[in-house]
């Protein structure tokens, strides 16, 4: 798989709508971004080929050593080119197409249009049992919508085929720059039509002016997370919270202060505790993430320096609490002017920590 990305990296936002963080704090962008990119360098495995256009805004352009230094170290450098630069016109993408693309034989392209999409899952298993079940489909428009997957498991819940227990799959029309996608997509948006002078730094326009039919899979459990978190779909922070960057994550000094229970009392270490609402709901005793210990981001994993168990709790009530959690994504959810149903049981089955004992949903 390729992983092309393609943004500009500014403190400003072009829309007018503001995500509500809940309390999380706005660090800068061109954090945000390298923590993005961390998390996308523990698919290093499946990249055969990076390719980063990036822009920087005039207040981050003196970190360009900083960021070139950091990109370096993550990704491996005989496989990644970088630009200096953000494609904004077709005939760009065009250039791009010729330059970067295509003579890899390589399906599947990880197109990111944004700066802020985190790979969260704990480990590649289930990336992996995905795309292999993407390559065996012989469609020439395929696609997964790999991020905002509270919206996404929703939307194709009425009329999805279920695939292997793995993901939904149903025909969209979205275009996104949050996909998966197969070369044949990503050469009919910037070769198929002429948009000519059309504002083309992201492929999100295209579906207000054009319908282009992909067969798109959904994914059964959450990879990838939208740093602002999804307060614009009425997704509220006891279920669904925005991220924020762990203290000491860019000096691998992670500490983690696991089943404790007041986050105020040890300053600098993150509070994880399943047990707990979120700090984003409750700033006396809210904790900083719900995760057990095994599903600890898979990027975080060697920045890390210490774990600190300040309770022992019984596996079980761990387990219910994290599920609890999950749970409430079965609920009927109204986003916009939308009743989304309830979502089928079937679906959560690779999103729960079940009881080895326990049946499948």
């Amino acid at each position: 798989m390729i992983l092309f990305v393609n943004v500009f990296v500014s403190n400003k936002r072009v829309s007018k709508f503001t995500y509500n963080r809940y309390g999380l704090g706005n660090p800068n962008r061109l954090d945000v971004f390298k923590y993005t990119l961390a998390s996308l360098s523990t698919l290093n495995s499946l990249w055969s080929k990076i390719v980063l256009y990036i822009e920087l805004d005039r207040n981050f352009q003196y970190r360009w050593r900083e960021l070139e230094a950091f990109i370096e170290a993550i990704f491996p450098p005989e496989i990644t080119t970088l630009y200096h630069h953000r494609l904004l016109k077709q005939k760009q993408w065009q250039e791009a197409w010729n330059l970067d693309l295509i003579n890899e034989e390589e399906r599947f392209i990880w197109y990111q249009g944004n700066d802020d999409h985190v790979f969260i899952d704990y480990n590649l298993d289930y990336m992996q049992n995905l795309l292999h079940i993407m390559n065996s489909d012989k469609r020439s428009r395929v696609c997964c919508v790999y991020s905002h997957w509270p919206e996404y498991i929703r939307f194709s819940a009425g009329y999805a085929r279920n695939v292997r227990g793995i993901a939904s799959v149903f025909p969209s029309y979205n275009t996104d720059a949050i996909q998966i996608v197969s070369k044949d997509v990503f050469q009919d948006w910037w070769f198929k039509w002429n948009w000519k002078n059309l504002d083309c730094r992201r492929s999100d326009f295209i579906k207000f002016n054009v319908k282009y039919s992909t067969h798109t899979y959904v994914p059964h459990r959450e990879l990838v997370r939208h740093f602002d978190g999804y307060s614009h779909s009425m997704h509220l922070p006891h279920i669904c919270p925005p991220l924020h960057i762990p203290k000491g994550f860019f000096k691998r000094n992670i500490k983690i202060l696991y089943c404790g229970e007041r986050k105020d009392l040890q300053p600098g270490w993150t509070l994880v505790n399943p047990t707990l609402p979120y700090y984003s709901v409750n700033k006396a005793i809210g904790t900083d993430y719900k995760y057990l210990i095994e599903e600890f981001p898979l990027f975080w994993r060697d920045r890390i320096s210490e774990i600190k168990i300040a309770k022992t709790l019984p596996r079980k009530m761990l387990l219910d609490a994290r599920n609890r959690e999950k749970i409430a994504f079965f609920a009927r959810h109204k986003f916009t002017t939308k009743i989304l149903p309830t979502l089928a049981p079937h679906t959560m089955n690779h999103w729960l920590f079940l009881h080895p004992t326990q049946p499948k949903l």
